[in-house]
């Protein structure tokens, strides 16, 4: 479900960036909203799903010592974090 969710807002973040699909401007409350003015939504809408999946994917590994020992977990995390970190430097 979370990967459901998150692939949803990701699509509609694609199509109002894309500008494939014209997409009107409608009118709420007197105000005029643009497709635009979505982007913040769709874009918490997919960080939501990811930050869930995220999450249970942490949970299964790391509560569960069949899948991870307990006397190897600090290590593997240590090496994820090592490897995560030194490749954020050549993020721009």
């Amino acid at each position: 479900m979370a990967y459901i969710i998150a692939l949803v807002g990701g699509v509609m973040i694609y199509v109002i960036q894309s500008e494939s699909i014209k997409l009107e401007d409608h009118y709420f409350l007197g105000h005029k909203i643009t497709p635009y003015q979505l982007m913040p939504g769709f874009t918490m809408i997919t960080k939501f799903g990811m930050g869930v999946a995220m999450l249970s994917c942490y949970s299964a590994c790391y509560s569960d010592d069949n899948i991870f020992p307990a006397d190897k977990r600090a290590t593997a995390i240590g090496i994820c974090n090592i490897v995560a970190r030194s490749l954020t430097i050549f993020a721009s």
